[in-house]
């Protein structure tokens, strides 16, 4: 078989796969991507191409974060950034890797953007609650656990994971 031909069988594959898997959105509402850990909403690719280089890019960066290669991982998300500018979740992994390389002006700057695209985004109002303790704001620690009780109810991971960072801070 000819690589022109696997390589279309691939595609088609990849499609079918994010299609059932519901990766293949409807809307262009939000702007975020649907991720597993991030916090993100539906996302407005239409492309499956498209939705599957931000969805390996995505896993790579989250692979760089957990290997705490934050300069890498930020070297990544500006390069998707420049392809997916209104994508809350590259927005709120930059937060991330900003706050982690003590960039703490840079940091909120990427999670107002998150929050912009996506005011409901989990992950960025977990991670700019933790932010705003970095600055020992603690009142606005607590207006973002708040509106993730309201988004999420009190028994998810974004919610835990704010709550036990109050609770320590004290």
């Amino acid at each position: 078989m000819s690589y022109r031909f696997l390589t279309f069988v691939a595609y088609i594959f990849s499609f079918l796969v994010l299609a059932a898997a519901g990766g293949l959105p409807t809307s262009n509402s939000s702007g975020s991507s649907t991720t597993g850990s991030s916090g993100g909403g539906t996302s407005a690719i239409v492309n499956p191409l498209n939705a599957l280089e931000l969805k390996n890019g995505l896993n790579l960066v989250q692979s760089l974060v957990y290997g705490k290669k934050y300069k890498k991982a930020e070297k990544r998300l500006i390069s998707l950034e420049a392809k997916f500018p209104q994508n809350a979740d590259i927005q709120n992994y930059l937060g991330f890797v900003s706050r982690k390389m003590d960039q703490l002006g840079k940091s909120d700057a990427y999670y107002k953007k998150a929050l912009q695209i996506n005011p409901m985004h989990k992950g960025a109002l977990e991670y700019q609650g933790e932010l705003f303790l970095q600055y020992k704001n603690v009142e606005k620690a607590k207006a973002n656990l708040k509106l993730l009780e309201r988004i999420c109810g009190v028994n998810c991971e974004e919610y835990k994971e704010l709550k036990k960072a109050i609770e320590s801070f004290k």
